[in-house]
């Protein structure tokens, strides 16, 4: 996968649009998709959200 590839696929996972929305190789669609959170990803980003919530 080219590093142009993995930046657009990391702003799709990030920025919670529809992968649709992304010129993404079907492929890294399909990944993108299958993907899934564990407990501890979901609380650590949680707590990083409230953390800068607060301060900002």
């Amino acid at each position: 996968m080219s590093t142009s590839i993995a930046a657009k696929a990391n702003a799709a996972m990030r920025s919670g649009k529809k992968l649709s929305s992304y010129d993404l190789p079907m492929e890294v669609k399909r990944k993108i998709a299958a993907r899934r959170y564990t407990k501890e990803e979901i609380n650590s980003k949680y707590a990083e959200y409230r953390a800068a919530k607060a301060a900002g």
